[in-house]
Order: structure tokens, then sequence, then C-alpha cells
């Protein structure tokens, strides 16, 4: 989800690129210079998750660490959003 997000595809369109770049950060509308975690599970690691360090880099990281819990939605692609441009004063609205 967080190499869909960024508009520099060249750059930063697959996990070789996005790895450890922070060239990255600029062109993802999820980057906001704070820790989290993807949804995205880290295979061949029981605890591992990918996360995307305050940088923008991308790397791993240990889920018993709860530092980088967001809340996410996957939506239906039957859900249509439509509304304002989704800032608190124009929201989204979903249906």
């Amino acid at each position: 989800e967080y190499i869909r997000s960024n508009s520099n595809q060249s750059s930063c369109g697959n996990m070789n690129q996005i790895w450890s770049s922070t060239t990255c950060d600029n062109t993802s509308w999820m980057h906001n210079n704070d820790y989290w975690w993807t949804l995205s599970p880290r295979a061949g690691y029981s605890y591992g998750v990918f996360s995307v360090r305050s940088g923008g880099d991308f790397g791993g990281s240990d889920a018993r660490n709860t530092a980088g819990v967001r809340s996410a939605v996957y939506l239906s692609s039957e859900v249509q959003i439509t509304g304002g441009s989704g800032t608190s004063s124009a929201p989204y609205t979903l249906g």
C-alpha cells in the first residue's frame, strides 16, 4: 500500500527501490514524518512487519513494539467515495 501511494513510480515503484530510499517521502501521500507499520506482514519473520520510518525510508520492524500502530481500512470495490477533499472541513462520503 505504501508503494502504490507514491506518485514517483520510476524511483519508488517497487520494493527494491523504496527499501532504504529517503527520496520517496515527498512523493507519497501516506508519508507524514512519523514512524508507522504497513498492513503487509514481512514473510519469514514471526513478528515481522514492514515499517515506514520518520524520514520516509522503508524497512522492517517487530510487531511486538506497538509504537508503529495506526488504524487502517480496506474498502470493497463496491464502495463509492464522494464528497469533499478528505480534510476535516470537507470529508469524503462513503456509500
